[in-house]
């Protein structure tokens, strides 16, 4: 069957697109070879690095306490009888030795005169046992009879002369007298409570501390208090609890500090900084602390080989102008500026400054 005209006109137009594009083809296979095309390498990234050098640290725990009495001492009457002076109002400074009340002597003066009389007989009466013992004319038996009587005499007066001492009670220690419970006209019984004196030339600061933190501390190691009242004290560790309490898991410690003007009260809340031992870590600033993909803090460092390293590390000690921190080799180059635009394992061009 024939073509018609508009077949071999589209014939026609497909041939002649089919040479024109195998003309460009072979074109292009007579051009003679070019050199081969120049990939352009990009220059390893800069970054700015310090060469940073362990030193020794000390870290100061901050400890919420209160202020105690280095001894509260609570005086009671010893001898009975009734109040007849009081020598001391409540909150005066007292030296040890200082009267703060006297009990009436009652009979008790008359009471040391017999007993002195009948001692002075006993005495006569065991020496004329003893010279008629030694010349024959007594037994034995009568001169120690006359000794015990001598000695028992002696004990009750010795007993009498405490007694008589004690209607004067005097401040056992220097310190402040914090309580005085009676007055003229009362009558005490042996027992009774009278006064109670609190010693503040030593003041305690008390607090408590964790189970990480306890193993850094040790009795005599220093230690400093800011009082809210205002006062500061310094002062050594006294004691440091062995048993953690059961409820909290801390452990208690005593600081002692001097308390010369006692102007340090007790039950006042402070602040205790207690340093803990030294240790070894780097001083770095907080702006280069970054985190790994797996949420770990840490900083980017340089290797022998200009690669790019995490190093995690632990926190020792915080501010504003510096970080101390531990888990870094003694000597380690750490990238200070450019950090955040380079990953682990990349290679960099390191820019060395002066150590931070």
């Amino acid at each position: 069957m024939g073509l018609n005209r508009s077949q071999w006109i589209a014939l026609g137009i497909v041939g002649a697109l089919g040479g024109w594009m195998l003309s460009g083809a072979l074109a292009e296979s007579d051009k003679a070879p070019t050199e081969p095309t120049q990939v352009a390498v990009a220059a390893p990234a800069k970054v700015r690095v310090v060469d940073s050098v362990a030193a020794e640290m000390t870290r100061n725990v901050s400890v919420r306490g209160q202020t105690e009495a280095v001894r509260v001492v609570e005086i009671k009457a010893e001898s009975a009888g009734r109040v007849v002076e009081v020598g001391a109002t409540k909150g005066a400074a007292l030296a040890k030795g200082d009267l703060i009340a006297r009990l009436a002597l009652d009979d008790r003066p008359a009471r040391l005169a017999e007993l002195k009389a009948v001692i002075a007989q006993r005495e006569r009466e065991l020496n004329a046992a003893a010279s008629l013992a030694q010349r024959g004319f007594g037994p034995d038996l009568r001169a120690s009879e006359s000794r015990a009587q001598l000695e028992s005499a002696r004990a009750a007066l010795a007993r009498l002369e405490i007694d008589i001492a004690n209607t004067e009670i005097r401040a056992p220690i220097d310190g402040i007298l914090d309580d005085r419970a009676v007055e003229v006209g009362a009558y005490l019984k042996v027992g009774d409570r009278l006064a109670t004196m609190v010693d503040l030339k030593t003041i305690l600061i008390v607090g408590s501390v964790t189970e990480r933190e306890v193993s850094a501390l040790s009795v005599g190691g220093p230690g400093s208090a800011e009082l809210v009242t205002g006062e500061s004290v310094e002062g050594r560790i006294r004691f440091i609890s062995s048993v953690a309490d059961t409820a909290t898991r801390t452990f208690r410690v005593e600081l002692e500090a001097p308390n010369p003007q006692m102007r340090a009260r007790a039950g006042v809340t402070a602040e205790m900084r207690l340093p803990l031992r030294a240790v070894r870590g780097h001083r770095v600033s907080p702006a280069i602390l970054t985190l790994d993909d797996a949420g770990r803090l840490g900083v980017k460092a340089v290797d022998a080989d200009n690669r790019v390293v995490f190093k995690p590390v632990t926190v020792l000690s915080a501010s504003v102008e510096a970080v101390w921190l531990a888990g870094l080799p003694e000597r380690v180059r750490l990238i200070t500026v450019g950090q955040e635009y380079v990953v682990p394992g990349q290679t960099v061009e390191p820019v060395v400054q002066a150590s931070e």
